[in-house]
């Protein structure tokens, strides 16, 4: 049996990996109002179309007075209360302020640090596709080739459900920068999952 210890002495190693959230939300450019109490924001825009767990990227018009100021970043959806409103969180308590905002997902990329990255190393950023479970991942130093292996996992709602599979894309060529994967709900199809794990060795 083959030890870490004697695979490191070989030259093979943990070469990247990541923690991601793979609900967030392609919504360029959508625009709204806010307004604060306390520490969280609530945004209505008609129809927005987000979940609880969704990750935006949102940009605030902010007067001269507002103490402190709230600071452009990004968000996890906290709460839903309506189709029209939805609730997020800043790390300081503001003043009871209120303006515009437009939000979006960063160009549909999620970069490290951001909220659908919860965790990684050597991942620069996840970019999403477009349609359900599409995503290239994308390392932050490139690997010497694109001889890697992948190993990868992705969560399933509830006990006794269909399993989620989580792959390499064949028709995309795993490059030395990136790899793409989907996940796909075993007899339903293609799915964004919330919690997705994706380890790379070489």
């Amino acid at each position: 049996m083959t030890t870490a210890v004697e695979v490191a002495e070989k030259g093979h190693q943990l070469a990247a990996w990541v923690n991601f959230n793979g609900t967030f939300s392609d919504t360029s450019g959508q625009s709204g109002t806010y307004a604060c109490s306390g520490s969280t924001i609530t945004i209505t825009n008609t129809a927005h179309g987000l979940s609880v767990g969704d990750s935006i990227h949102a940009a605030f018009t902010r007067s001269a007075g507002d103490t402190p100021t709230i600071t452009d970043d990004f968000f996890v959806v906290l709460t839903v209360p309506s189709a029209d409103t939805f609730t997020i969180q800043t790390v300081v308590a503001t003043t009871d302020q209120s303006g515009s905002v437009v939000y979006d997902s960063d160009a549909a990329t999620a970069t490290a640090g951001s909220g659908p990255i919860r965790a990684a190393y050597n991942v620069s950023s996840i970019t999403d596709n477009g349609g359900s479970g599409d995503y290239t991942i994308n390392f932050a130093t490139a690997m010497p080739d694109a001889n890697y292996v992948v190993t990868m996992n992705s969560s399933i709602n509830a006990k006794f459900t269909p399993p989620t599979l989580m792959n390499v894309l064949e028709s995309t060529t795993p490059t030395s920068s990136s790899v793409r994967v989907v996940t796909d709900v075993s007899g339903v199809g293609p799915s964004d999952r919330p919690y997705n794990y994706v380890t790379i060795f070489r």
